[in-house]
């Protein structure tokens, strides 16, 4: 049972961090924005983290996706904004049951990043404008 890290730069400023442990039944998927904090910008950013974490262009309105969400045995979606010294964290993650556990293997993972990543890379926009 050994916990197993991988972090990978993918590009200049991004990076892809995998921790692995099957002691664990659910998995736990985090995206993080980190940015100088201000304040005119600190307002925007946390209201921006409640609008993707509750649509995509998949799933325009919030029971649509949960909805989704409530196919993939439960899964959820979930926003957080902090600060940390003199940075801002923006974090939309999203956790499931470990695709071991569903019915017939079904990987319902790949599926929430999927949605995840949709929610952040595809918001739901009328032009230009949430």
């Amino acid at each position: 049972m050994a916990v197993s890290f991988n972090q990978e730069k993918l590009y200049d400023g991004v990076d892809f961090l995998t921790i692995s442990d099957s002691r664990f039944k659910t998995n736990y998927i985090s995206v993080k924005f980190v940015t100088d904090i201000s304040d005119k910008t600190a307002s925007q950013n946390a209201v921006s983290a409640s609008v993707i974490s509750k649509s995509s262009a998949d799933y325009p309105d919030i029971s649509q996706l949960s909805k989704a969400l409530s196919a993939l045995y439960g899964a959820s979606i979930n926003k957080s904004v902090s600060k940390i010294g003199d940075s801002q964290v923006v974090s939309v993650s999203a956790s499931c049951i470990a695709d071991k556990y569903t019915f017939d293997g079904e990987k319902i993972t790949e599926k929430l990043c999927d949605i995840l990543i949709g929610c952040i890379l595809r918001p739901d926009l009328e032009g230009e404008a949430f």
